[in-house]
């Protein structure tokens, strides 16, 4: 008896693999849960899209945005803005730039060849 009942609920002597053999795994929805930071987020994205047209110099530092927003009311860790800025810029990451980077004597003329090539 009880082996027909295991049979019915689609289980087998192996257990729960048995069960997801016949059925598959279950499929469970993606977690969100808010963060302290999504308050902040339009004000961080707005400071992070102007400051990539500047010089890496004169770019607001994670540390600048963390005492500029606690000022204005965040009660969050520096930590949860410095994770947003670094997500951030590797999702914004431009393209490498063309440099020159070899030099060669033709004469008495310089020629230079452009590379975008980012690791040399």
């Amino acid at each position: 008896m009880g082996w027909r009942i295991r049979n019915d609920r689609a289980c087998c002597r192996f257990g729960p693999s048995g069960f997801y053999a016949v059925h598959g795994n279950p499929k469970y929805p993606k977690r969100t849960s808010p963060s302290v930071i999504d308050d902040w987020a339009a004000q961080l994205t707005g400071w992070l899209r102007a400051d990539s047209h500047r010089p890496k110099r004169d770019r607001r530092t994670a540390r600048f945005m963390f005492e500029a927003i606690r000022e204005q009311g965040y009660a969050g860790s520096y930590g949860r803005v410095s994770s947003f800025v670094r997500r951030w810029r590797e999702r914004h990451a431009e393209a490498p730039r063309k440099k020159a980077d070899h030099l060669v004597f033709a004469g008495n003329k310089i020629e230079r060849f452009e590379s975008s090539d980012a690791g040399s």
